[in-house]
């Protein structure tokens, strides 16, 4: 459910190119190449996510709520990123 709800406010808010810097790939504790919103939805749909791919829905569901206060899609995948870490510890 939160998946759609991300997916519908990121594409509603048109900021769905900068998804690569909210998918946790993106972080560089990780090396893999980050996903799309249409990949990510695609690879999650119908599963029982956990782990990490919570953690990036979660990140995005608050840049699309700091986007539709005004932030700006840069600072607000920031702000998003220190409340919404890696999940993952190192």
């Amino acid at each position: 459910m939160l998946l759609k709800t991300m997916e519908n406010k990121w594409t509603g808010l048109g900021i769905e190119d900068w998804f690569v810097s909210v998918h946790h790939f993106s972080s560089s504790k990780l090396a893999s190449k980050p996903s799309t919103l249409t990949a990510f939805v695609s690879y999650c749909e119908g599963k029982d996510i956990r782990g990490e791919n919570v953690q990036t829905v979660k990140r995005a569901l608050k840049v699309a709520c700091y986007v539709s206060e005004g932030i700006g899609p840069s600072d607000a995948i920031k702000i998003a990123w220190r409340r919404y870490p890696l999940v993952v510890r190192y």
